[in-house]
C-alpha cells in the first residue's frame, strides 16, 4: 500500500522533525517512529485496560481488534474510533509496508513522507490521551486534526 493512498485527503500542515540527507537519517528517523508507534500501542493499550474493556490477552490483540473492540462496546465515540483508525493505519505503513514500498524514492519525498509519519502519530497520541483524560475525569482536551472534520 502507497502512503499517500492511506492520508487521503486530510489536510497536514506540519513542521519538519526530521531533515533527510542520506540512508542514515532515514534508518533513524524510521527507528524513532517504530519507537513512538509502539507506544501509541501502549497507550491505546492502557486505555482499554481503564475503560475495563472484556477481552482475553489484551496484550496480544492488534490495535484495528482493540480499537473494534471498544467502539463496538460503546467505550468510544465513532469520532474517535475513525480518527484512531486512520493513525492505525499510518502506524501500520511505517511498521510493516515503508521499507516495501517508499524506501526508494528520493529523499525530498521520504522527508515529507517520514514527518507526515512523525505529525499523524503524535496527533494520534493526543486522541489516546484525551479519551484517557476523560475517562479519569479531567477536562484538558488536546486539540487535533481530526478535531476539523
Amino acid at each position: 500500500m502507497q502512503f499517500y493512498e492511506i492520508i487521503g485527503d486530510i489536510e497536514l500542515n506540519c513542521q519538519q522533525h526530521y531533515k533527510i540527507n542520506n540512508s542514515e537519517d532515514i534508518f533513524c528517523a524510521v527507528g524513532d517512529l517504530i519507537r513512538m508507534s509502539q507506544d501509541l500501542e501502549q497507550q491505546y493499550k492502557m486505555l482499554a485496560e481503564k475503560l475495563r474493556i472484556k477481552t482475553k490477552g489484551l496484550n496480544n490483540k492488534s490495535l484495528n481488534t482493540i480499537n473494534k473492540m471498544l467502539y463496538n462496546n460503546n467505550l468510544i465515540k465513532k469520532k474517535d474510533f475513525d480518527s484512531l483508525h486512520y493513525v492505525i493505519n499510518v502506524r501500520n505503513y511505517i511498521n510493516h509496508w515503508y521499507f516495501l514500498n517508499d524506501f526508494n524514492r528520493e529523499n525530498d519525498s521520504q522527508e515529507q513522507i517520514l514527518n507526515l509519519v512523525w505529525f499523524i502519530l503524535c496527533e494520534g497520541s493526543d486522541v489516546v490521551s484525551n479519551l484517557i483524560d476523560k475517562v479519569e475525569g479531567s477536562s484538558i482536551v488536546r486539540q487535533t486534526i481530526f478535531d476539523k472534520k
